[in-house]
């Protein structure tokens, strides 16, 4: 019998199936909201400045706002895709963090080691170990017993040799920020 150190759960519903693939769309695909901002920030600007009719000013404006402000929407698109397409009702997950590996339960049982995890992220009160773009354990730091969150984290990321990412508002970005970011993609590729 292995020995359990940590549990935690989530009980899927829809915000937190959209939740999940925000984390994962942040997670994997900062790059290209990177690249929305900057081209929304240059559609706006040709808009303002630019020698354009009146009308196109308008309309580059107006779809360079909406690439600013619109920074999730290719993840809520999965999202509700995701949920238009289950058939059955959402899953309660468990997830038992053990000596070697992390073993789940819900619509089935898997064991996952822990070197098969690629990113910890910590949003809000909800801990994502991401094993691929589209493999991801999510816990409800509520449900996390012991409670002890501090404890869990230190613990996942010594087991993973990763560190935990706190999800960045992009207004809350800064340059080092980006860089440390694509560095650690590049090393994970």
């Amino acid at each position: 019998m292995m020995k359990k150190y940590f549990e935690g759960r989530i009980e899927h519903n829809s915000e937190t199936i959209r939740r999940l693939y925000k984390a994962e769309y942040d997670t994997y695909e900062m790059k290209m909201v990177i690249i929305r901002y900057l081209a929304g920030a240059l559609l706006a600007a040709g808009g303002l400045l630019g020698q354009f009719p009146i009308v196109i000013q308008a309309i580059l404006m107006m779809i360079g706002c909406w690439l600013i402000v619109s920074r999730d929407f290719p993840s809520k698109c999965r999202a509700d895709r995701a949920l238009e397409n289950r058939k059955q009702a959402l899953p309660v997950i468990r997830s038992v963090f053990c000596d070697d590996c992390i073993s789940l339960d819900g619509e089935g049982h898997m064991d996952m080691k822990y070197d098969c995890v690629q990113y910890l992220v910590d949003e809000k009160g909800y801990y994502f170990l991401f094993f691929g773009r589209n493999s991801a354990c999510m816990i409800d730091g509520q449900t996390l017993q012991p409670d002890a969150a501090d404890e869990f984290k230190q613990f996942a990321s010594q087991k993973t040799g990763l560190e935990w990412r706190e999800s960045t508002f992009w207004l809350n970005m800064n340059l080092q920020d980006i860089i440390t970011m694509v560095k650690s993609r590049r090393g994970r590729q």
